[in-house]
């Protein structure tokens, strides 16, 4: 374990380097980081503490920060998702479970990413309202619809990576257009 979380917070620098410390990245890491250090002194890792250290970690290496909607709007969709996506998510699965759709894949794919989507247009809205002075009515639907659409996409891209790593041109090729197209 101890060995691992010096591996993954390793990376975390790494990676962290290489996308230029922007805040969401930094926020992201330092709650990873928080987790991985809770791993490395066996204590258990909360998400909310987690964010909290996060904020902090940003402030002490960019006191100009909270100047950015860039911080509000990614510490606000990581809080709406931890504070209400699986509520959203439960409250949709009580209306269903006696039906017969309740138990497909499909379903919770879908539940699942709506609830993640509305919790964070909700909790983003006042950004968007005060600081950026406008209102999108189709973010919900566009971030539903983004949230697979990207997992997908970073699939496809590492996979065209490690096609192209170990040679294999055509695949390669394959997997960037689709994450391209994406």
């Amino acid at each position: 374990r101890k060995c691992s979380s010096y591996i993954g917070i390793a990376c975390l620098l790494l990676y962290s380097a290489v996308t230029g410390f922007t805040v969401s990245v930094l926020r992201a890491g330092a709650m990873v980081g928080a987790v991985l250090v809770a791993r490395f002194f066996d204590r258990d890792a909360d998400s909310i503490n987690s964010i909290g250290l996060a904020v902090v970690c940003i402030l002490l290496f960019n006191p100009f920060a909270p100047y950015s909607a860039a911080l509000w709007l990614s510490v606000l969709s990581t809080l709406g998702i931890l504070a209400y996506s699986g509520k959203i998510t439960q409250w949709i699965s009580e209306k269903f479970r006696n039906t017969r759709v309740f138990n497909s894949s499909l379903y919770h794919l879908v539940v699942n990413s709506f609830s993640i989507s509305f919790s964070t247009a909700v909790f983003t809205l006042p950004v968007f309202i005060f600081k950026l002075k406008m209102v999108s009515v189709v973010t919900v639907f566009t971030n539903f619809i983004m949230v697979d659409l990207s997992l997908v996409m970073m699939v496809s891209t590492v996979l065209g990576v490690i096609s192209h790593m170990i040679f294999l041109r055509p695949f390669a090729k394959l997997f960037f257009f689709i994450s391209g197209a994406l």
